[in-house]
């Protein structure tokens, strides 16, 4: 009897990704902790995680970006 994990690589089953629709194996798709049921490529996480910084960002900008010039330059 085999498990889940030792099926080959050939049989294992393609999903499509919600963002793009690319068809990638289950076991490289990203999933949502709130929807389980939906689940993106590794580009379209990157992608969508570069978006959230930058929205992020503009409702609470990191403390570098709060840091003013002249506290660097020497007197």
């Amino acid at each position: 009897m085999a498990a889940l994990h030792d099926t080959p690589a050939g049989t294992q089953e393609q999903v499509a990704c919600y963002c793009c629709g690319e068809s990638i194996e289950v076991s490289n798709i990203v999933r949502f902790e709130r929807h389980p049921h939906d689940g993106v490529c590794i580009g379209c996480a990157a992608w969508l995680h570069k978006r959230s910084l930058a929205i992020g960002h503009e409702i609470r900008p990191p403390f570098w970006w709060r840091l003013t010039r002249k506290r660097f330059t020497p007197a």
